[in-house]
């Protein structure tokens, strides 16, 4: 396994992580998730991702379960979670000062730990002022219940914003942005990150790889085994793989078009 640093920080990621969204809490049991998170450590993965929205913060109890169950050092592994959407309260959601500190400290008590290495910003929030956003944030970070905090699913105006901000009053600035990226959400990874030097210099580890793939739903032991070890072998498809697409490229791509009007047409909130 390869190791990132998280932009210009100093920390460093393994370039596959393992996400409790759909799964954890859901679809697969706490035995279930123990063996896949267990089979991902053992292939190098060091950085687990999850959200208090997934599975109405149930992903983030599993995931706590299981890496005491696993008996890892706390030190070994880089946990995450999103915040925004908490509950069905008028403050359960969004990026309020209120609702960020009271969402990390919900968080914190659901995974049972002390802090979370990285914290994001699940999505923007038109209803909260960006500043109050980030002093907010500064104020986790300040605390210790997290090292870095950063944005999902934020356009670059609104992230060049917050990072001003930030710096306008010595505040900490995000580090972090995890946009949609795959072969059917491809804009703003490409397009708008791509022109926008503001955000040169930040992370951007990307979710939803494969839409519903088999990284999302229904994940078991060995089909993670199976593609941590293609990914390893070729860092991507193997000449036997992209030979057998190019003899089905109709069949492909009609399969393809399928599965992206399916996930196009999901109505709850994102990864």
């Amino acid at each position: 396994m390869n190791y990132r640093r998280l932009g210009k920080a100093g920390i460093k990621l393994s370039e596959l992580s393992l996400g409790a969204w759909v799964t954890y809490g859901g679809q697969v049991a706490l035995d279930v998730a123990r063996e896949c998170m267990a089979a991902a450590y053992d292939a190098g993965v060091n950085f687990f991702d999850n959200a208090e929205a997934y599975a109405g913060g149930d992903a983030e109890r599993v995931m706590g379960d299981a890496i005491r169950q696993l008996g890892w050092r706390r030190e070994s592994v880089v946990v995450s979670t999103k915040i925004f959407w908490g509950g069905d309260g008028p403050n359960d959601t969004g990026l309020s000062h209120k609702h960020i500190i009271e969402g990390v400290n919900n968080a914190l008590r659901r995974f049972q730990m002390d802090y979370v290495d990285l914290v994001f910003c699940h999505r923007p929030d038109p209803n909260t002022p960006i500043e109050e956003t980030v002093r907010a944030m500064n104020i986790v970070i300040k605390q210790g219940k997290a090292f870095y905090w950063g944005t999902s699913e934020w356009s670059a105006a609104e992230v060049m914003r917050a990072d001003a901000i930030a710096r306008q009053y010595g505040l900490t600035p995000p580090t972090m942005e995890q946009p949609q990226y795959n072969m059917f959400t491809r804009e703003r990874f490409e397009r708008e990150y791509a022109h926008s030097t503001g955000i040169w210099g930040m992370a951007r580890p990307s979710s939803a790889p494969s839409p519903r793939g088999c990284s999302q739903a229904n994940t078991t032991m060995a089909s993670l085994r199976t593609v941590v070890r293609r990914w390893r072998g070729s860092n991507g498809c193997s000449a036997r793989s992209r030979r057998s697409v190019s003899r089905n490229s109709s069949s492909f791509r009609a399969s393809r078009m399928s599965s992206a009007a399916r996930w196009r047409s999901s109505a709850w909130p994102g990864v």
